[in-house]
């Protein structure tokens, strides 16, 4: 799980393993990063302004967000 990657990450981790391994990937992610430079990398990438591209807000705003997945979790849900 990653809140954002660039466009390659899946297929170039999924190179990375054989195929009956990386056939059991399952990968979840809110937003694909398209853009890429050779002096600053990913662009907008995972820091600067991902939290409002993901709609949580500025940097205090994301901290009071609690997914469901992880509200599960707490509550013994599997």
């Amino acid at each position: 799980m990653a809140p954002v990657m660039y466009k390659d990450a899946q297929r170039n981790l999924e190179k990375e393993f054989p195929t009956s391994i990386a056939e059991k990937f399952k990968f979840l992610t809110f937003a694909i990063d398209t853009i890429k430079d050779k002096r600053k990398g990913i662009i907008p990438g995972v820091g600067g302004m991902v939290y409002p591209k993901l709609g949580l807000g500025d940097i205090h705003e994301k901290n009071k967000y609690i997914p469901n997945l992880v509200k599960d979790r707490i509550n013994g849900m599997p």
